[in-house]
């Protein structure tokens, strides 16, 4: 059974006139064709923005063979508007298009944005930073794609250390490893000299307990601390190895308060978004 997670940030060439402006869309749609059961995994989602401009309901549809969730930041109004379009692109994608790879799923949906914008013509530089990853529970095998964002699995394994993803690991932390599944270069949108770039899958076989984690990077360039420094990813992969242990739920809390613990009085520079996932 095979199940597709995809979220995206979108980044606007145009400077947001509202700060902190955020659309935010979460559907799951669990298959009802087979007798194979809907997704049920301990997942969080943390969201931090200023202004939220749309929160929809949680909605339900039949697919074939397989479960999305999608969730998608960005920022400004431009940004908002082109994260419907890529959300109806990546529901038409999938649903009717019946197409499950992650790479041929960012291919599509980068030549429909290149299109629907005009971009070749208009030389307008819009793009997403997107992570896709198939779920398939019954290999337990991960297949993921993305646009610049990376996905990062904290494991008691370190058996893929020769598997030519980076393993990160922290000595106050032991016999835990954070595996970093690294993303194309290059977004979802046109960019000079790439235009013929085709996105790379990537696979991971995964254990239980494993924990997934999706990310915009807001937290990692969030100023604070003591000298006003940034967050960095190294922090972030010190905390997460040291809370991958607990629930989901525990995790998210956790990471929250260590943001606005670092951030203390400096102004929050970008919007925050994560989805975290506890497979089994």
């Amino acid at each position: 059974m095979s199940y597709i997670i995809y979220w995206a940030v979108i980044a606007p060439d145009v400077k947001p006139l509202v700060p902190g402006v955020v659309v935010v869309v979460l559907s799951i749609w669990a298959p009802t064709a087979s007798k194979s059961p809907a997704l049920s995994v301990n997942a969080v989602v943390v969201l931090t923005a200023s202004v939220v401009v749309s929160t929809p309901t949680p909605d339900e549809e039949t697919v074939k063979d397989g479960a999305v969730a999608n969730v998608s930041k960005v920022h400004g109004v431009p940004g908002a508007l082109m994260s419907m379009l890529g959300n109806s692109f990546l529901n038409e994608i999938v649903n009717e298009y019946n197409i499950y790879n992650p790479a041929d799923i960012l291919d599509l949906l980068r030549l429909k944005v290149i299109k629907t914008l005009r971009q070749r013509e208009t030389n307008t530089k819009d793009g997403m930073d997107i992570s896709i990853c198939v779920l398939n529970t019954e290999l337990r095998e991960i297949n993921y794609a993305g646009a610049f964002n990376p996905v990062y699995i904290t494991s008691d394994v370190n058996e893929n250390a020769t598997s030519g993803f980076e393993v990160y690991q922290n000595e106050f932390v032991p016999n835990k490893y954070l595996k970093i599944l690294p993303a194309d270069r290059f977004p979802v949108g046109i960019v000079e000299g790439q235009f013929n770039d085709m996105f790379t899958n990537k696979k991971y076989h995964y254990h239980p307990g494993d924990c997934l984690y999706m990310f915009s990077d807001g937290l990692a360039d969030q100023f604070g601390g003591s000298q006003g420094k940034k967050y960095k990813t190294k922090q972030l992969k010190d905390l997460l190895l040291k809370i991958s242990k607990y629930d989901m739920e525990y995790q998210m809390l956790n990471i929250s308060d260590d943001f606005e613990n670092w951030k203390g009085m400096h102004e929050q520079v970008d919007d925050i978004l994560m989805i975290g996932i506890k497979l089994t």
